[in-house]
């Protein structure tokens, strides 16, 4: 060391001699040159059969991954030679971290679970005096979503999401519209059963408004013919009246029997007495008819008497409305039959249709038979 403040060091061809006042910092900016790419912990070259790089890693702009090369790593080092222990990097892939990130020598960057988007990923160095660069190197990254996450799967999402809110919509409205037209028919049957029972009710007064006056008219019917003799024509047809005005009080009755129908408490009401007689009153009563019209109105029997148990009321309906169809399908001059015979089977030689109801009968019966 001279006075001056001067080093002198001695080597092979000499010394050298410096002032250290003297000495000034490393100027120039360095720049930063990335060497090496890898891809899931593999490393990519330009030429290979992943067709990932055209060129060197270093003259890449750009690149374009799928949605699982999401593991990103790059190598890179300083232009800076002097004393290359010293130089710094700074990193930072923009869009995942915008912070840089600062390293020593061994630069190296990872990223990792990196989401598809579009990144930019940019790196600077300091020299060995901590001069950084200015202008970082940058490469734009890509990274494509999966078929599922582009653009055209959204707006088909977003499609069936619109469509199922409006499909449950539509169920719903629906679902109210059948209650309301379930509670629109419940009204509806409520007033018809209403005003069906209005109308029963109105023609039920008005059969028991009906019956007084026959009742009266059977009284004095009754006593004319106690004071007339059975062989007096006047008897004929007063037992007539008799026998229509019964009649149209059964008739009354069986109208008030409707209701009972309606209310399902109807009931067979069997009795036992002459079912002979009965069939007899009955047949007489169209006699008059027939003998206007020129029937031939006949009544057969080979029994005499029989007491059984049946339902006069019934009976007395079901034997009218087949007389009475007797009589319209029958023309003037022609001749209906009304016949009771006993133990005989249904298989016997009769004309016409036959309609049978109810399982076959064993056993004694009788058959009650009406031929027009």
């Amino acid at each position: 060391v001279s006075s001056n403040g001067e080093l002198y060091f001695g080597g092979t061809n000499g010394f050298i001699r410096f002032l250290p006042s003297e000495m000034s910092s490393n100027p120039l900016l360095p720049s930063t040159i990335i060497t090496h790419l890898y891809i899931n912990n593999k490393e990519m070259l330009p030429g290979t059969k992943n067709d990932l790089l055209n060129d060197i890693i270093g003259k890449t702009k750009s690149l374009k991954l799928n949605y699982k090369q999401n593991s990103i790593s790059f190598r890179f080092v300083s232009s800076n030679y002097i004393d290359p222990s010293k130089n710094r990097f700074k990193y930072r892939l923009v869009g995942f971290n915008d912070e840089w990130i600062e390293t020593d020598i061994n630069g190296q960057a990872t990223f990792t679970k990196v989401s598809p988007g579009k990144y930019n990923f940019e790196v600077k160095s300091a020299n060995n005096d901590g001069i950084w660069s200015e202008n970082p190197t940058q490469i734009s990254i890509r990274i494509i979503p999966p078929v599922w996450e582009r653009w055209y799967a959204l707006v088909v999402y977003t499609l069936f999401v619109i469509m199922t809110i409006l499909f449950f919509r539509q169920q719903l409205i629906n679902k109210q519209k059948l209650k309301n037209e379930i509670e629109l028919e419940k009204v509806k049957r409520e007033n018809e059963d209403n005003l069906h029972q209005m109308k029963l009710q109105f023609f039920t007064n008005i059969s028991h408004e009906f019956r007084t006056p026959l009742t009266l008219i059977q009284g004095p019917v009754n006593r004319l013919l106690n004071a007339t003799s059975e062989k007096d024509s006047t008897n004929k047809q007063l037992s007539l009246i008799k026998n229509n005005t019964e009649r149209l009080l059964r008739l009354i009755n069986q109208f008030l029997d409707f209701r009972k129908i309606d209310s399902g408490k109807l009931k067979l009401s069997p009795v036992h007495t002459d079912i002979l007689s009965f069939c007899k009153s009955i047949f007489s009563c169209f006699e008059d008819h027939a003998s206007h019209r020129s029937f031939e109105f006949l009544f057969k029997t080979d029994i005499s008497s029989l007491k059984m148990d049946f339902d006069p009321d019934k009976l007395d309906k079901v034997l009218f409305n087949i007389l009475s169809n007797a009589f319209k399908n029958t023309s003037d001059g022609g001749m209906v039959l009304m016949e009771i015979r006993s133990s005989i089977k249904t298989t016997s030689e009769l004309s016409g249709s036959i309609f049978t109801l109810g399982e076959e009968i064993s056993g004694d019966f009788i058959e009650l038979s009406i031929t027009d």
